[in-house]
């Protein structure tokens, strides 16, 4: 008996978090709306953000050097440098996604995702064979699509692929299989996160760690735990839509 009343409390509590517990996948990234202010190279730009001008390095992919000896690698690096500008100069809505873990590089530059008119910037400088994953010191949202990107493009030695003495790099060290490149710009969150949604997703996070931890004879609660994520995900997609 005693058993049975402290799974009831458990199920109760896991009820009572779970109904927030899709604010966690939606809210998990902080986004600013930027604008354009001049470009810098492949993979770099200025962008002003909160009233002021902060050089933006993109997250989890790296162009050529358009100063390096070997021509080739300059070329290309120019025609990634371009494509950028371009993509920049005309956008009519850029929005920075920030991971959670990681702010700044060692240069103090911004690192972030960079999304131009709903396209992911990365993933388009990837499958256009401008850029290769890289830089990869933690989980980052993105990266295993777009490693499945790349290795799309590295197959018809597109770009960078074409040249001598380029690798996989960080993307041939994980197994991608039965992983897809869909990245979708309606999974974002477009504001930033307000101190209470933050306090949230920290409290979701822990009790994330803690039901890792459930041993097999609480299957039951694993069971109404996966069965309340959903229904909450699916309340929360419906009500989203009536209130558009």
């Amino acid at each position: 008996m005693r058993e049975i009343i402290i799974m009831k409390k458990r199920i109760s509590l896991l009820i009572i978090l779970c109904s927030l517990f899709f604010i966690k996948s939606v809210y998990a990234t902080e986004t600013k709306e930027v604008s354009f202010v001049k470009c810098i190279d492949g993979d770099t730009a200025v962008l002003k953000l909160d009233g002021e001008d902060e050089t933006v390095r993109f997250i989890a992919i790296d162009t050529l050097e358009m100063d390096d000896e070997n021509a080739d690698y300059a070329s290309l690096a120019m025609t990634a440098s371009n494509y950028t500008c371009n993509k920049l100069t005309n956008a009519k809505e850029i929005v920075l996604e920030f991971e959670d873990n990681v702010q700044v590089d060692k240069y103090n530059r911004i690192l972030a995702w960079v999304w131009v008119d709903k396209s992911l910037l990365q993933k388009d400088l990837v499958l256009n064979g401008y850029a290769k994953v890289a830089y990869i010191y933690d989980k980052y949202t993105y990266v295993e699509s777009l490693c499945v990107s790349q290795n799309k493009i590295k197959s018809y030695k597109t770009g960078i692929w074409a040249l001598s003495g380029i690798d996989g790099g960080y993307c041939n060290t994980i197994d991608l299989l039965g992983k897809d490149d869909i990245i979708e710009y309606s999974n974002i969150r477009k504001e930033a996160l307000t101190d209470t949604e933050k306090k949230i997703a920290n409290v979701l996070n822990s009790v994330e760690e803690k039901t890792t931890n459930i041993t097999d004879n609480d299957n039951l609660i694993k069971t109404v735990l996966y069965i309340v994520i959903f229904g909450s995900a699916i309340v929360y997609i419906l009500v989203k839509r009536f209130n558009k």
